[in-house]
């Protein structure tokens, strides 16, 4: 009776789904048609199969239709979820319910005559700027069911022109002398098709030339291109004219700055001198209120000096300098041809306004996640089993604590992990309510220097370097034990270009103390060593090295990957001094200092993201994650902290948080989570737009984590290089996507694929096992798993 419900609801939502059309329609006027689909039928001028060369033309048409058919979730023609939406209501239905499907929805797209003829003038505009000069398109209609209209373009397109010479003038002697460099980095190459695009870039590329080397009244229109066509038979040359007249190298005067945005009442000014390169120049603070940045910090990030030749690459890279300082929100920079300016010496004096961040700042937040079987009730309806965890967080920021902007963040953090019998239960001790509690305060400081002897000779502009140090102690309840954990670490960051940046931190010191642990759980882990070191007293000194690479293009939807890297070292230092340190060796022969022993490991970690952008505004992502901790020397295992987890939210969707693995260990209980010192995942997700903020994803992950060595706690869950293949986890799952203002609420459901912790014959779950419900694992978080 339950699976009958529940299919009979199944069906009557793809059911109004796909009839849901006929909603909208009874709103459409008697002579409108619901665009359904653009087609383009393309031939070249002599009826003939388009060529490659055209082809790579028409790759761009549907971006240049004027009119696009209403959006379909996952590509099917008939699921237009939005249009479907929009038509539970009336147009003429002004009440608060039907404004507000009609905002969700998505209004039919009417077909338009005159849309459709702009569409055919601009495709044939697009054919013309890629070099085929003849072509021509025209566009004809056919209606199908009775309301939905099909927009047919035809093309009839003509071979491209190549282009074959390329030449450069200008009429200013100082350009002359950089022609020849200019036509060295061109865009306009020759040999291949002719592309309007490339002169418009090209004229852009020679004026940013021309700036970057004191030409700062240059402009676009001072680039023109003659293109001769009958030059010969489907080839053209292309003649680059630059016009030098009153075009002035230009030196920079003065630079004021304005760290209140502008000249306030009663303003003065400050000349602050700052060595650059042994070079003491001078910067002029105008202001009206006392200073609180410190003009040093200002001056540091400054790549315009008095003296210099203006060029705009150094304005931009001013710009991100000074935006890169936290505590500067907004800055402006602008220039003005300074008084003491003639025809011989042009000169420019800059003007640099800055807008502060508010200085300080409290921010709370509160997430809820779930990551648990999905079950049904009696009467059909799904709830979600398993635990509800919520965290709550205070944060305080002070973002220029001592004048030099100097990050300051304190954190305080709650974590609560309910039991789904909360609700029921009666009485008991605090701890009786949850099945994992934590609380914890993290202190931090960032300054935008490097805290080293030769920092005056490090150039902050380029590299950004900064010196981060924090302090944090963690409590942490489950219920077999209960442990607190207290860091420190000092390190730095910088970058070496705009999308690239490291991290070292030289000193990361990690102690945790176990307060209790439930009797029966510590009578077990005294027959496995591993488990009997990760759950004691021990602490970590190391070092860690981190690095982080993308390609992304912000503001385009460019096709772009994201690297990351990172590798730390332990217990070597302290094993090297462990002698003069008074260390002593316990029974398993691992030595102690301070009563605690230390750990030594090395641990590799990295992930390379691709992100691939497809039509419809969808996206498809996909992940490798690979991890290893080789414990040695002072250690039996990795530490617990150390340790790669199988499953949870943000990797293995289909497994809860420490449920998967190692290898095809088969739990007996759940009573201990499941590490790794070897993790390989691989995940796969497709992003697809389906109403407004609504946003859907499917998605498959593959991976586990496997031990080095044996365990009795976890039989089966040592790595076996010939086994690999057949322990990898496979889940696959559905998800929701919604996005609020600058965050993304993820709603995703997982269900096991293949499961390695299975008898051999029975792993892959769909066709052995056979799939049910409850076993679905639902995941809620904020923002994209990836």
């Amino acid at each position: 009776m339950k699976n009958r419900l529940i299919h009979l609801a199944l069906a009557a939502a793809v059911l109004a789904t796909l009839t849901g059309c006929g909603s909208v329609r009874r709103h459409i006027g008697p002579d409108e048609h619901v665009l359904y689909k653009n087609v383009l039928d393309a031939k070249m001028a002599d009826g003939s199969e388009t060529t490659p060369e055209v082809n790579a033309v028409l790759a761009e048409a549907k971006s240049y239709y004027r009119q696009k058919p209403n959006s379909k979730v996952l590509g099917f023609d008939r699921l237009r979820v939005g249009m479907t939406i929009y038509g539970w209501t009336s147009p003429k239905d002004n009440s608060l319910w039907g404004r507000y499907w009609r905002s969700v929805g998505q209004a039919p797209r009417i077909y338009s005559e005159q849309e459709a003829m702009l569409t055919s003038k601009q495709l044939t505009g697009l054919l013309r700027s890629k070099g085929c000069f003849e072509s021509t398109v025209t566009f004809d209609t056919a209606a199908i069911d009775g309301k939905d209209i099909t927009i047919c373009y035809h093309v009839r397109a003509s071979q491209r022109y190549i282009v074959d010479e390329v030449e450069y003038y200008s009429n200013n002697a100082d350009i002359n002398k950089l022609i020849e460099r200019l036509r060295s980095a061109s865009l306009l190459k020759t040999g291949v098709p002719y592309d309007q695009d490339n002169l418009v870039n090209e004229r852009a590329r020679i004026v940013s030339e021309l700036r970057d080397e004191g030409f700062f009244s240059a402009k676009l229109e001072n680039i023109t291109f003659r293109v001769d066509t009958t030059y010969d038979e489907r080839k053209l040359s292309i003649e680059v004219l630059i016009d030098g007249s009153g075009l002035k190298v230009y030196h920079i005067n003065n630079v004021f700055i304005y760290p209140e945005g502008g000249v306030g009442p009663n303003s003065d000014t400050l000349i602050h001198v700052y060595n650059v390169r042994n070079r003491p120049v001078d910067f002029s603070f105008v202001h009206s209120e006392p200073l609180t940045l410190n003009p040093q910090t200002i001056s540091r990030v400054m790549m315009l000096f008095p003296g210099m030749t203006y060029r705009q690459r150094f304005v931009t890279s001013t710009y991100n300098s000074l935006r890169a300082l936290r505590c500067i929100k907004y800055a402006d920079i602008t220039f003005t041809e300074s008084p003491a300016s003639n025809d011989t010496s042009p000169l420019l004096d800059a003007h640099v306004r800055l807008i502060r961040q508010t200085q300080q700042r409290l921010s709370l937040s509160a997430e809820f996640t779930n990551a648990s079987p999905l079950t049904f009730n009696d009467s059909a309806s799904f709830i979600f089993g398993g635990n509800l965890g919520i965290e709550a967080a205070m944060e305080y920021q002070h973002n220029n604590l001592f004048g030099g902007a100097e990050l300051l963040n304190l954190k305080l953090s709650g974590l609560f992990e309910l039991p789904k019998q909360i609700f029921s239960s009666q009485g008991g001790t605090f701890y009786d309510h949850f099945d994992a509690f934590e609380t914890g305060i993290d202190l931090s400081l960032d300054m935008p220097v490097f805290l080293l002897p030769f920092a005056n000779n490090i150039s902050w502009q380029r590299i950004k370097p900064h010196t981060t140090m924090s302090l944090g102690a963690n409590y942490q309840y489950r219920y077999i034990y209960e442990r607190v954990l207290a860091n420190t670490t000092f390190g730095y960051t910088w970058n070496s270009d705009r999308n690239t940046q490291h991290q070292l931190l030289p000193v990361d010191l990690t102690f945790v103390r176990i307060i209790a642990m439930d009797n029966t759980y510590f009578a077990r882990i005294q027959n496995d060593l591993r488990l009997k070191y990760q759950y004691s007293d021990h602490f970590i000194l190391g070092a860690r090295y981190a690095y982080a690479h993308t390609t992304q293009q912000t503001g385009t939807r460019q096709d772009f990957s994201v690297i990351h890297f990172n590798v730390e070292s332990a217990g070597n230092l302290l094993d090297a001094a462990s002698g003069l340190l008074g260390a002593v060796t316990d029974e398993n022969g691992v030595s102690q200092i301070f009563g605690s022993p230390y750990a030594q490991y090395v641990r590799f970690g990295g992930e390379y993201t691709r992100y691939h952008y497809l039509p419809g505004n969808s996206t498809f992502v996909s992940r490798i994650m690979l991890g290893v901790g080789l414990p040695y020397g002072n250690s039996v295992a990795m530490p617990y902290e150390k340790s790669f987890f199988g499953g949870g939210p943000t990797t293995m969707r289909a497994w809860q948080l420490r449920r998967l693995g190692p290898g095809s260990y088969n739990a007996v209980d759940s009573a201990f989570e499941r590490v790794g010192d070897l993790q390989l995942v691989l995940n796969l997700e497709g992003r697809f737009p389906i109403v407004s903020i609504l946003e859907g994803a499917v998605f498959a992950d593959m991976g586990n984590v496997w031990l080095l060595n044996e365990s009795k706690q976890f039989p089966d869950g040592e790595i076996k290089w010939n086994s690999i293949p057949t322990e990898v986890a496979i889940g696959i799952g559905l998800g929701l996507r919604v996005n609020v203002s600058v965050t993304t609420l993820r709603l995703d459901f997982g269900i096991p694929l293949y499961d390695p912790s299975y008898a051999a014959g029975l792993r892959w779950r769909p066709f052995q096992t056979r799939w049910h419900l409850n076993q679905i694992v639902t995941n809620i978080g904020l923002n994209y798993p990836f």
